[in-house]
């Protein structure tokens, strides 16, 4: 909520350049942003974070597409004034539910890890935090696990969670569309890939895991689902 509500401050400006709608954030405003955000550091910003603060602004009004230039460029929306005056928690459960229905992976694409096909993204993120909150009960209290080792058994407890049938390229398996990788070997790598992302990414952003780099454990998890 801080870190959409920085963005919005930020285009707000009168001499703010543009931001055009469904492209990759300039690099003025991700210089300008880094600093200030919440999961930003002083010249970084993470893979698809504001990718996804746009379509969450957007869904939400609290962004708008003004279609009256061409290109369409970001401006703020109806919804601006009374997401200022919303708390913090009201206003980031607000954004975790349109993240849930959003209906592409808006902040997966940005990555280039995996190319996926026929994938059901609307029905993914609810199944995955689902399927997280299982994990999450079947591993002891405060414990950290490896992200990999997560993502694994996600993929292979829930061969559906980007839907029932799909073809995807991860950038492990390389070349065209699964490689000479078996179907079933090329899908569990597509879908650890993306549980991999997702949890590190917007499940950490919205403050359903914690991540960290723990000595001897690269790419520690410690589950908050539940």
């Amino acid at each position: 909520a801080w870190d959409l509500l920085t963005i919005l401050r930020i285009i707000s400006g009168n001499d703010a350049p543009p931001w055009l709608r469904s492209e990759p954030a300039p690099r003025w405003l991700r210089r300008v942003a880094a600093p200030l955000l919440w999961f930003g550091e002083r010249d970084e910003l993470p893979t698809g974070y504001l990718d996804l603060l746009q379509a969450l602004g957007l869904e939400e009004g609290i962004f708008l597409a003004d279609e009256s230039v061409q290109p369409a460029r970001i401006v703020p929306g109806p919804n601006a004034r009374a997401a200022r005056q919303m708390s913090f928690t009201e206003l980031n459960e607000r954004l975790r539910g349109r993240w849930l229905r959003l209906p592409s992976w808006v902040e997966g694409e940005a990555a280039g890890i995996v190319d996926v096909r026929g994938a059901d993204w609307r029905g993914m993120r609810p199944r995955l935090l689902a399927t997280l909150r299982q994990a999450e009960k079947e591993i002891d209290p405060g414990a950290w696990v490896t992200l990999e080792s997560l993502a694994a058994w996600v993929a292979a407890v829930q061969p559906g969670l980007v839907g029932p049938s799909f073809r995807a390229a991860t950038a492990r398996v390389g070349g065209e569309m699964f490689g000479d990788m078996p179907v079933e070997e090329a899908r569990a790598a597509a879908l650890g890939d993306i549980v991999a992302f997702e949890v590190a990414g917007p499940c950490a952003w919205f403050r359903l895991a914690e991540i960290a780099g723990l000595p001897g454990t690269p790419g520690a998890v410690l589950l908050q689902v539940t």
